[in-house]
């Protein structure tokens, strides 16, 4: 129970935010219950009805009009509000008040027709506890709406003067104690409602914070590793490796950063650096391209995984041409002297994430190792492609054979510059 957010007496949350909520919820999660009690009643009306239709005189027939044009009526209205949640907050008040008219019109029948002590009583306390548990009467309205009935009911008994005086004495003591006694139980029981609600607020609170967390540590895995991947991870911790037959890796490494690494300051660099990989990245996300990983001032891609493609030489080569593009427009706006050297190669590839800490999605193989070479091997400001490449674009793109290169540890090999987009 938290008192710093309710006032204990009077039962309501501090916070009117919160008492609205409260409310609403009530209302609406007792709407099932409310029309049980509110048939039962209707069914409760419609056997008296029938009793007095046939035990039919003067006073059977006013009776019969007040129960088919009044206490009836009313509770059917009350049934239809509880299938609108607009209208739900009417509940508490409209049911208040035709339980209390119902109550009286008992009441009337208790001391004029009946005449019994037993059934009084009875009516007493069925009246009592149909406004608190039945029809879920919120606290304070129950309470004030049974007080006035029990005040009203002790001035009828003692006006009409229909029982003996012990009679009225046992009468009376029934209306107060049963009162108390249904004040007391009614405001424990939404004590312990509202505590119910503050604490699946709390819980709800708690997973909404945790669903957050979440969604920023799948966001920031999926940053760092393709989605696909990281929902693997995610479901089989462990090692993933798997062999994609046809991909195209590229190798793009910064020429002239490391002498300007000697000219600005480290924050400097960084921010360079960082303008240039991050419009990389946007080219990449433009074709598709899964990014590996940024080695100092190098930079790695690949097309063809984790989704396999027919066009991943394609994508590359675009990619290329662009970033290429795109570094030569920086050189020029900030007055740097850089340049991109890079080489690309097609072929089979191993994929996968292996170790325990600092995750990072990686790809193996002879065909990486040569994407590696056309770069070391190739001329600042041109594009080094590979004869498998160049087998894969040939027919879209304008190449330019360089002939036949010793490349280190590959030995002899043609190689082609990719100019354009034919």
């Amino acid at each position: 129970m938290n008192t710093n957010k309710m006032h204990i007496l009077f039962l309501t949350f501090k916070d009117e935010k919160l008492e609205n909520e409260f409310i609403a919820n009530n209302d609406f999660s007792n709407r099932i219950f409310n029309r049980l009690g509110l048939y039962l009643a209707i069914s409760t009306w419609l056997f008296i009805l029938i009793l007095y239709y046939y035990m039919f005189d003067e006073k059977s027939y006013s009776a019969i009009k007040v129960i088919m044009f009044l206490l009836i009526p009313g509770l059917i209205i009350n049934i239809v509000i509880t299938h609108f949640r607009g209208l739900l907050r009417l509940y508490q008040p409209f049911t208040a008040f035709s339980n209390f008219i119902g109550a009286i019109y008992v009441n009337y029948i208790a001391n004029m027709v009946i005449k019994n002590v037993v059934f009084y009583s009875a009516m007493i306390i069925g009246f009592l506890f149909i406004c608190f548990f039945i029809f879920r009467i919120r606290f304070k309205i129950a309470s004030v709406v049974t007080l006035f009935y029990v005040l009203l009911s002790q001035i009828a008994l003692l006006y009409f003067c229909v029982y003996s005086k012990a009679e009225i004495i046992m009468i009376s003591s029934a209306f107060w104690v049963v009162y108390f006694i249904a004040i007391f139980a009614g405001y424990f029981f939404e004590l312990a409602t509202r505590d119910n609600f503050l604490q699946g607020k709390v819980i709800q609170m708690q997973n909404e914070q945790i669903l957050k967390e979440q969604e920023k540590s799948d966001s920031l895995l999926k940053n760092i590793l393709p989605e696909q991947i990281a929902e693997q991870l995610k479901l089989h911790p462990g090692t993933i490796a798997n062999e994609f037959k046809n991909c195209t890796i590229l190798f793009a490494d910064i020429v002239g950063f490391t002498l300007l690494s000697g000219k600005v300051s480290p924050n400097k660099l960084v921010d360079i650096l960082n303008q240039i990989f991050s419009r990389f990245d946007d080219i990449a996300d433009k074709y598709k391209i899964e990014k590996i990983k940024t080695i100092g001032d190098a930079y790695m891609a690949v097309a063809g995984l984790p989704e396999a493609r027919d066009d991943h030489a394609e994508a590359i080569a675009q990619f290329a041409i662009d970033i290429n593009r795109i570094i030569k427009r920086f050189k020029f706006a900030n007055g740097l002297s850089l340049n991109l050297r890079i080489g690309i190669n097609s072929g089979s590839v191993i994929a996968g994430v292996i170790g325990k800490r600092k995750f990072i999605y990686d790809i193996w193989g002879d065909s990486v190792n040569t994407a590696s070479r056309m770069e070391s091997h190739g001329i600042p400001g041109k594009i080094h492609v590979s004869v498998s490449t160049y087998n894969l674009i040939k027919d879209s793109f304008f190449l330019e054979k360089r002939g036949e290169i010793t490349i280190k540890g590959k030995g002899n090999m043609n190689t082609y510059f990719l100019l354009s987009k034919s």
